[in-house]
């Protein structure tokens, strides 16, 4: 089972002359590996970055990093640069999933992005899975991975822990 940490990282961290080394810093300090972290980043924010801001995300994804598109959809949305990023997952907005198992539209958008994610080699992740119907939904669209209420609401580190780890009774 993949074990990972995904962070939201907003577009003004992303621009700190010191984000990179910070991180680099970060992970030496709490002995991880590249790959025991994620990098969750806005379709904004990956459109709006430069030449070098890219080099360092590309240089962090052949690390291991993974680099997420988080709430896909709800941005820019354009296909056209989901092949010029380095980025590993798409996590598709709730928008996308709340009303996919029952409106006809809204499938056909939801199944074409899951489509054409899976055939640029991307993870797919569906966000703000809250009902049976979606679940059942999105594990019949091979979606990769499922996030939301469905399986836990927001967590404190302590219920977090308990929550991951078996009870010794």
């Amino acid at each position: 089972m993949r074990s990972q940490v995904a962070t939201n990282i907003s577009g003004k961290q992303l621009l700190q002359k010191e984000f990179f080394s910070q991180l680099s810093e970060l992970l030496e300090i709490y002995e991880l590996i590249p790959s025991d972290i994620g990098l969750e980043l806005t379709e904004h924010a990956l459109i709006e970055a430069d030449d070098e801001l890219l080099k360092n995300l590309s240089l962090l994804q052949v690390q291991g990093v993974d680099i997420a598109i988080d709430d896909f959809g709800t941005g820019y949305s354009s296909l056209s640069y989901l092949n010029k990023l380095p980025v590993n997952t798409l996590k598709i907005d709730k928008s996308f999933v709340d009303n996919a198992p029952y409106r006809n539209n809204d499938s056909a958008i939801f199944e074409a992005i899951v489509d054409v994610a899976h055939k640029l080699d991307l993870l797919v992740i569906a966000e703000g899975v809250e009902t049976t119907q979606h679940v059942e939904y999105c594990k019949s669209k091979n979606v990769d991975m499922l996030q939301g209420y469905s399986y836990s609401k927001p967590l404190s580190s302590q219920k977090l822990e308990s929550f991951l780890l078996p009870s010794k009774s």
